[in-house]
Formats: C-alpha cells, structure tokens, sequence
C-alpha cells in the first residue's frame, strides 16, 4: 500500500506491527521545492482511512514468464552432466569390448541413446509436437546411408489405383529426380510413392519389414500426413519416422540434412523420452560431442526444463545397460506446467431454417456436430418429432418422443439429485455434526431446545435428534412437492 500525505513533516511515524510490511511516501512541503522520501513503515492491516488515501503506483512493464515457457539450465548444471555422460560413454564402450561380441549392423545392435524421465508429465501440446535435432557427428553418413523418397501420387484416376504395376508412377518420379536434381539410384536407394506404399504395405508385419529395410525415410510435404498415418505405430516403435522435405528446393541438402537428424518427442502425456544419440563403433570424442548436444537441445525444449527432468540415462539400443548421468529426488509439486483447459471453447452455433420442419422452427448445427431443434421466436430448444406431431406411413421411422415421459424423466432426475443430496447431508452429520448438515442442506434447521445445566444430559441429546428429525420430515416433504413421481 503506497499513501501520501500531504503537508505533513519530512518524519513518518511507524505504526507497531506484526506482520505486514508498506511503504509510505511522505511529502514535505517547504517554501522552496517539495522533498519526497520513502519510509518503511509497518502496518497490521487496512483501515477505512488508509483505503480512502490509498495511491496506487504506477504499474511497471514487467515481463511475465507463461507456464509453458522453459527455463533454461545453468551453465554448472550443463557442466556436471556432462561430465558424467563422458564417464558413462567409456564404461559403455568397455563394456562391449569386454562381451566380445561383434555385430554386422552397429547401427542397430550397437545404437547409443538419451533417455529422460520427467517429473511431471505435459499435460497440453505446446506448439510443436517434435523436435528436429542435427547430430555435429551423424551416425550414418550420407553417401552410404540407404535413403527411401516417397513422393505424391502423379495419377489419381481409378484406373491408376488399380493398375498391376504399382511401381510405374515411382520409375517416373526417378527420371524427374534424376532430371531436377542429378541424384540417381547410388544416391537414393527406393523411390516409392504413396499409392504403392498404402498398396503393398497393408499389414504391420509388412510395415516392419519397410521400417528395417532403409536407414532414413523422406516424405514430400504435400502427403505426409498421410504417408504418416497410414505407417503408424510400426515406425514410431522403429524410431523411423519419415523426414519431411520440399521437393522445390535442393534434394542432396534434404538427404544430407535427414541421415543427421535425430527426433525428440514433444507430445503430452509422455513421462519418459529417449532420443538416439550414435551408435559406439564411432570414435569416442564423436560420441561424447553428440550427447552433449543432445542432452543441451532436449533440456532446453523439454517440458518444465530442468527443474522438472527426475533423471537422464545413457543406454544402449538393448536398454541394457543404462547409465545414470543426472538423477534429481525433488518433489513433482514445486514444478509447475501449463494445465489442460477444463472449460470447453465456445460452440459456435449455425441457425437456418429446414424444409422438413414447420413453420416457426429452424434447426441449429454446433461446431461440435450436435443437431438441434429450436423456435424461430427465442432460439429455445424444441422437441421434435414427437408422437404428438403428424406423420404419414411413408415416413421412414415413426416418432417415438413423448413430452409427458420425457418431463417426468427430468424430474425424476431432479428428485434422484435432490435424495442423494439429503442421504450425503445425513452421513455427514452423524460424522461431523449439525452444523455440517446445516452446510450442505443449505436450510437452516430448527432451533433446539436449550437446556439448562441442572437438567441431564440424555434429555438434551433427545431433543436435539428430534428437531433433527423434524428437520428431515419437513424437507422430505419440500422435496416432493417441487419434484413429484
């Protein structure tokens, strides 16, 4: 609370208080120019003349972090991390070479990767739902990585859909690649397009056989939500997930661009992420510049940030072993995250008359898909058709809606609410009281009869549950006069 006052002496008098501190601004006035101080003074609460003289101050800019915005971590906090992920590198590699067993995909069998466990969930998608990380050293270069493109369908016709050779649009598509941007079969191993993958590659035994069968899959922006839907779960189990690319711009970039990249999972309700990293047949200063890279993009991107990460592992493809790098025991409730909407946006309403219904009625279509009946007049919800309302034998279905049955199902609600209400009120007042049954009945009571101290205590207990007793009878009775069955 700021207060000034004016014509008073350059001295505050600090009112005694226990709690709450204020700053007072006091203004002297002199002959000469007016001398403002600020004096801390205490105050235990506002009083009338306080609020009358109350000065607010003038509001400063401040920029407000949203919940949804994540902090970034601290360069020490970066530092000890990956210290430890250098430490856990070399125990992996050793662990290898100890096993003794050699493997002819490394890639696969071999594959290193980051995994974080979060504290609390995201509870709402943020504006991406992934994100695209570029390895400084990618664990598959592209001049040897096996790339598959699949591109638009160039025949749309229903003779193309059905035609035996579903390889005929994709041969096309390699002479204009070849044409547009010189890549040839050495530099991009299948060329598919997305006809021929919905046609051959229907059952997930076949998409888990395309997923193992190329390194890095490419798909043109124009059908990849398609291309993405129909592949489904098989390649997000696989890590395999197309990259998409604009066929307008260069292709070699794309190809280069897609073997370096690595994908980290945004969506909500995930509490445990692992992103690929390499794979250990490459050099070690590779290995631990990746997964410093790594662990810097997923903790400045992740929800909550650090604060909310509960641990970060170092693993191999198998999941065995798993080296702890960072690990954080603190409570999930001093983490706060953008919370889910709980009230449900506006349902915009499509008011227009029919040719089915009579006159004085229109019908109304939400942006939700529900369909309703309502009265030009008002807009208020009719019931229609009903058994009351005309209708002929050639009319496909026979009304079957009776306003009398549907008004008594309201109330029989009504009285279900109501009864349920009285039997919870009831509970709680033999656990809790009168006084809590006074609460939740929201009616008060009638007034016990006191008794005097010379009296026994048995009597004054019966006449309290009598009154309580009277009490329930008169409001049975409300509730049946407002709710008859």
């Amino acid at each position: 609370m700021v207060a000034k006052r004016k014509g008073a002496t350059p001295k505050a008098v600090a009112r005694k208080s226990k709690n709450v501190e204020t700053i007072v601004e006091v203004e002297a006035v002199s002959e000469t120019t007016p001398v403002k101080k600020r004096v801390l003074v205490e105050v235990e609460d506002e009083t009338p003349m306080a609020k009358k003289h109350k000065v607010e101050e003038p509001k400063k800019e401040e920029v407000k972090e949203e919940a949804d915005a994540v902090p970034a971590p601290s360069k020490e906090a970066l530092s000890k991390i990956n210290e430890q992920a250098r430490v856990a590198i070399s125990s992996l590699l050793k662990y290898v070479h100890d096993k003794g067993e050699k493997s002819l995909f490394p890639e696969a069998d071999h594959g290193l990767s980051v995994m974080v466990t979060y504290k609390k969930p995201a509870l709402v998608n943020g504006k991406a739902l992934k994100k695209n990380i570029i390895l400084p050293h990618p664990s598959v270069a592209a001049s040897s990585a096996m790339f598959c493109v699949i591109m638009p369908d160039l025949d749309i016709s229903d003779k193309a859909r059905t035609d035996a050779d579903v390889e005929k649009q994709a041969r096309e598509w390699e002479e204009r690649i070849q044409a547009d941007h010189g890549l040839t079969r050495a530099n991009i191993a299948k060329v598919m397009t997305q006809l021929q993958v919905e046609r051959v590659y229907r059952t997930f035994a076949d998409k888990r056989k395309l997923a193992t069968a190329y390194d890095v899959f490419l798909v043109e922006k124009r059908v990849h939500k398609s291309v993405m839907k129909h592949l489904g779960k098989e390649f997000i189990k696989a890590h395999k997930m197309p990259m998409i690319f604009d066929y307008s711009k260069p292709l070699g970039d794309s190809l280069k661009k897609a073997a370096a990249t690595t994908v980290f999972d945004l969506t909500a309700n995930k509490m445990r992420i692992a992103v690929s990293a390499g794979h250990l047949s490459q050099p070690h200063a590779d290995l631990v510049a990746n997964v410093e890279h790594v662990v810097s993009e997923m903790l400045s991107s992740c929800p909550g940030g650090l604060p909310n990460v509960r641990s970060l592992f170092v693993q191999l493809a198998s999941s065995q072993p798993s080296l702890p790098i960072y690990a954080d025991d603190g409570s999930a409730n001093d983490v706060t995250l953008k919370k889910a909407p709980t009230v449900r946006a506006e349902d915009k309403l499509i008011v227009d008359d029919c040719s089915t219904l009579p006159e004085g009625l229109n019908v109304a279509v939400s942006k939700s898909g529900r369909i309703r009946v309502i009265r030009e007049k008002d807009g208020a919800g009719v019931l229609y058709p009903t058994v009351n309302d005309e209708w002929t034998s050639m009319d496909k279905l026979k009304p079957k809606m009776d306003p009398k049955k549907v008004e008594k199902k309201r109330q029989t609600k009504a009285h279900r609410k109501l009864k349920h209400k009285e039997a919870v009120a009831k509970a709680l007042k033999k656990a809790d009281g009168t006084a809590v049954y006074k609460k939740v009945i929201a009616r008060p009571l009638m007034k016990t009869t006191t008794t005097d101290e010379a009296k026994p205590a048995k009597k004054a207990k019966k006449t309290k549950k009598a009154s309580v007793k009277r009490a329930m009878k008169r409001l049975r009775g409300e509730v049946k006069k407002a709710a008859p069955i």
